[in-house]
């Protein structure tokens, strides 16, 4: 799809960067912990009110090709060169396709460029940015006609940079990432883009400190893709595929706000290693393994707050906690209303699920709705590896099975609060579940419409707990 933005001008791109810094600047906070600190957003304001208002440009169509250049690639080059040795100079690539068949090299200090309705056709990686700061680039489309999973196919890649806005921009079919942010790049702001058909939509090293990827479309269209369409009615992800996550994010102070991501081959949001990220206002829904999947064995995740999300029919678990500590799932709506892969043992999963050891996060003020015979939230509390001292209060859920803690670890059980020897907390369940005739599952929690009772099966009798 071209980009069919309009051009906005500079003060209402920093009205736009003032809207993601008062959600930055609204950290959640737990007594004695904290979920998330804000980003420096001024850092990322900076960028607007240092950029150029220089009246003068230099332009692409001032750079035809030379003799015997077969494609724009050496044009290209020559002008971003003079561009580099132009700091405060703004650039300006007219409306256009131009083929390339090397990467091509951009540095931009203090600078704007602007390229509505421009495109770069590549048959290798498109774009590195390197060593530029307090710049913008707007409106660029970029394309690779090569499907691969080789790494070498990039569309933008960002390299030793700060203060830089990419915005209003389109990657479309990077073999490997649409845009990447690399080493030694801080306060880089990917805004209103669309990122598709990429093996990975963004992804960010663990050397990246606040990046912000905002109000951005990121799709690879995996059940559109041969992998899927070949499989029939019922396709089912599996490895080796061109298509995984749509976000990848490691580093500090990042945020992912009201973003679309869908369909892609992989979970729409991934992180082996984050520490204070903010996840705010995106729909995340109907990616082929995990909505939100964060932690891995050997990395613990720290200080993330994800709040008033749509998070909806992503088929492995909508949120998923491994290893991560004090960090809060609140204000969302989380569901699993698609019976049509019912028959998918793999894919009939919890919302929200915290794995391996997880210890003082917040499962609070959800709506949470399970069509599927499973519980709508599970935390871990095997003896060897139990997630401890989490909480869960005031959600909505409508599931035929709540919670999932075996009744072996619980040691008390009360009208309103439920304590196991994991410190799981559970209080005020608003809503009922789906009506069944007895909870019929160890440790399961559910509604009787009889007795109008929330129920507690403890594998030999029945026992009631009073709903709040």
């Amino acid at each position: 799809m071209e980009n069919d933005k309009t051009h906005i001008s500079r003060r209402e791109a920093l009205g736009i960067i003032g809207t993601a810094g008062a959600a930055l600047a609204g950290a959640v906070l737990m007594p004695g912990r904290i979920f998330a600190e804000s980003v420096e957003v001024s850092e990322a304001e900076n960028v607007l009110s240092t950029t150029s208002t220089s009246s003068q440009t230099l332009n692409l169509k001032d750079y035809p090709k030379l003799a015997g250049e077969v494609d724009d690639t050496l044009r290209l080059n020559r002008f971003f060169n003079d561009l580099k040795s132009m700091p405060g100079i703004n650039g300006v690539i007219p409306e256009g396709t131009y083929a390339i068949s090397q990467v091509v090299t951009v540095s931009l200090v203090n600078q704007y460029l602007f390229a509505y309705g421009a495109k770069i056709s590549s048959t290798v990686a498109a774009l590195k940015i390197e060593n530029s700061q307090n710049s913008i680039i707007e409106g660029l489309s970029i394309e690779i006609k090569v499907k691969s999973d080789s790494q070498k196919y990039i569309g933008i890649s960002i390299f030793s940079s700060k203060h830089l806005i990419l915005q209003f921009m389109n990657v479309r079919g990077a073999g490997w990432i649409g845009i990447t942010s690399e080493a030694n790049t801080a306060n880089i702001t990917i805004l209103n883009c669309r990122i598709e058909d990429c093996n990975y939509g963004i992804r960010t090293v663990a050397s990246s400190t606040n990046i912000k990827i905002i109000g951005c479309y990121i799709s690879n269209h995996w059940s559109q893709s041969s992998e899927a369409t070949n499989q029939g009615s019922l396709p089912v992800w599996s490895s080796p595929s061109l298509f995984y996550d749509g976000i990848t994010i490691k580093g500090e102070n990042c945020l992912i706000e009201g973003c679309v991501i869908e369909d892609n081959g992989q979970s729409g949001i991934y992180s082996g290693g984050v520490k204070r990220l903010i996840i705010t206002n995106n729909v995340i829904r109907n990616n082929w393994n995990k909505g939100i999947d964060l932690g891995t064995s050997d990395t613990q995740i720290e200080f993330v707050d994800i709040t008033s999300n749509i998070v909806e029919n992503n088929k492995t678990g909508n949120i998923h906690f491994f290893k991560v500590n004090y960090s809060s799932i609140s204000n969302n709506i989380v569901l699993n209303s698609d019976i049509k892969y019912s028959s998918i043992s793999n894919y009939v999963e919890p919302c929200i699920i915290f794995n391996n050891v997880c210890i003082g996060n917040r499962i609070h003020n959800n709506t949470i709705w399970n069509v599927y015979d499973e519980v709508a939230v599970f935390i871990n509390v095997d003896p060897s590896t139990k997630s401890i001292d989490n909480s869960i209060i005031g959600n909505t859920i409508n599931s035929k099975n709540r919670f999932n803690p075996k009744v072996e670890l619980y040691n008390q059980l009360t009208d309103a609060s439920l304590q196991t020897v994991s410190n799981l907390r559970v209080d005020n369940i608003l809503s009922l579940p789906k009506t069944r005739t007895s909870p019929d599952t160890e440790g399961a929690i559910s509604y009787n419409p009889t007795t109008k009772k929330l129920e507690f099966y403890d594998g030999t009798t029945i026992r009631t707990v009073t709903s709040t």
